[in-house]
């Protein structure tokens, strides 16, 4: 089980996450974060460590254009992505930050 954390305060988002990866019989430590950062976001995850990386590595992840609408823009363009690169796996639940809006897409 992962536990993804994240607050807006005083105008910055934090956010946080544990380096656990389990099974039903196994819990292991892990060295790559759930939680990063790719361009102008910062992205925390769960589910599958293949498509967090494939996330976390891609050059797909378009900037946010100036006057456009973060869920808009994320809907329109990162949502597709996570799809192309999730495939049949999926994602179970992403926090994206930006700037000092956070939003949640699962």
């Amino acid at each position: 089980m992962t536990c993804i954390v994240a607050i807006v305060h005083q105008g910055a988002v934090y956010v946080g996450g544990d380096s656990a990866a389990s099974t039903d019989v196994a819990v292991e430590t892990r060295r790559n974060a759930k939680v990063f950062n790719n361009g102008d976001y910062l992205f925390g995850y769960t589910g599958s460590i293949r498509v967090g990386q494939q996330l976390e590595y891609s050059e797909a992840v378009q900037p946010l254009p100036e006057g456009t609408d973060l869920v808009r823009h994320l809907v329109v363009h990162l949502v597709p992505l996570l799809q192309k690169l999730a495939g049949k796996e999926g994602i179970d639940e992403l926090i994206v930050a930006h700037g000092d809006r956070l939003c949640k897409i699962a």
